[in-house]
């Protein structure tokens, strides 16, 4: 949960709360009047919630991803999108955001209203805040559906129906998301815009691990013998690669004037010449050499 918390301090210039009588009182009473306000966990994080639904809305004619959501009290706007359409926005002192880990988010500001086209009407939202979400575009709290008074909502079949100027009118949201690849130029604009919110690179990785072959071992064997057999299955196993270097490790000496061996390839006899391959195959695949 995204907590918003809006004080309002009342106290002239160039006065501590120490100097003002009975500052423990009034900072008390200020605790009391905060006003607090919250953006759901979902909505935040771009996640799919339980009570909300997207869709596609319009602002002044451009096309904007709307999120229309039950557990946030208020709505809020993306920055970018307020100020491509040059909405007014009045400041918004003394409003801060505190996220569900105790981080701290500043409001830049607020929208009195904001005039907005659900497929086939029109609607009007009190009070929207610029806030960067990455839930979508715009999302729509319930400040809004506290003003539909009755309607009905289907978070799964993702709808919903309210009373509009004299008539019922069905909204249709998104129930899934397909996913599209997408071109350079279209990468290009959403960096422009500032429309990404994360971004992440997914590489290919081959994993050095073998997988593990448990050993061959009679029926009927002690259980503890077992577990212990195969916890130490690597000292039964075939030994691979080079031995782990130790304190005092052994010391061939080579024969004083020795030369290495000058053969020509495959001057062996057959027999020989496909175990040596075999040898060598064994021994890379080991990583010996």
């Amino acid at each position: 949960m995204l907590y918003q918390v809006e004080l309002e301090l009342d106290a002239s210039p160039g006065i501590s709360i120490e100097e003002v009588p009975n500052g423990g009182k009034l900072l008390q009473r200020l605790d009391q009047q905060v006003i607090e306000h919250h953006l759901s966990y979902n909505v935040m994080h771009d996640t799919s919630g339980p009570a909300s639904i997207r869709i596609k809305a319009q602002i002044r004619g451009l096309d904007v991803q709307a999120l229309i959501d039950g557990g946030s009290s208020d709505s809020f706007i993306q920055p970018r999108i307020a100020k491509f359409l040059n909405l007014p926005i009045d400041p918004a002192p003394g409003v801060r955001v505190m996220v569900g880990n105790f981080a701290i988010m500043d409001v830049e500001g607020r929208i009195s209203s904001l005039e907005v086209t659900l497929q086939v009407c029109k609607i009007t939202i009190p009070e929207v805040f610029v806030l960067h979400v990455a839930g979508g575009d715009l999302v729509i709290g319930t400040p809004w559906l506290r003003t539909l008074r009755a309607h009905i909502v289907d978070y799964d079949a993702a709808f919903l129906r309210f009373w509009h100027e004299g008539q019922f009118v069905t909204v249709q949201g998104e129930t899934s998301s397909a996913l599209s690849q997408a071109q350079f130029h279209h990468i290009g604009r959403l960096v422009n815009t500032d429309a990404i919110a994360e971004a992440f690179t997914v590489q290919l990785q081959q994993s050095d691990e073998r997988a593990e072959t448990l050993l061959q071992l009679p029926e009927g064997l002690n259980l503890e013998l077992t577990i212990l057999l195969h916890t130490c299955g690597t000292v039964f196993a075939q030994p691979k690669g080079l031995p782990p270097q130790r304190a005092h490790d052994h010391l061939f000496p080579l024969t004083k004037g020795a030369e290495p061996v000058k053969v020509r390839p495959y001057r062996y006899p057959h027999s020989q010449k496909n175990q040596i391959e075999l040898m060598v195959k064994q021994m890379l695949e080991d990583r010996i050499i």
